[in-house]
């Protein structure tokens, strides 16, 4: 398995002290974890160990940029809801269960 790849990725495309938010979204239940990180500490290995842990278990992954969650109109204190309604819009299911 490469574990090098999204590594390099978020190391590439991301400040060390950028905020992230990962998303992980389960194929079929569609139960949603999420995190709040750095990309210093989500390139951890502990860190991407829990995410390949997750894959396997069916879950999808995402990763956002939390500067972007300020162009959510109507945000709320509930990061998480805000977080999941932009990865839906960003995937075109707004408004769909």
């Amino acid at each position: 398995m490469d574990t090098q790849t999204a590594r390099q990725y978020l190391e590439t495309n991301f400040e060390p002290t950028d905020r992230l938010a990962v998303v992980a979204l389960h194929k079929v239940t569609h139960d949603v974890k999420q995190r709040i990180a750095t990309t210093e500490r989500i390139i951890q290995d502990d860190f991407q160990r829990r995410l390949r842990f997750l894959n396997k278990e069916y879950y999808e992954i995402y990763d956002l940029i939390l500067e972007e969650m300020t162009l959510i109109e109507g945000a709320r204190l509930d990061p998480g809801q805000d977080i999941v309604r932009h990865q839906e819009k960003l995937n075109g299911k707004a408004g769909k269960s």
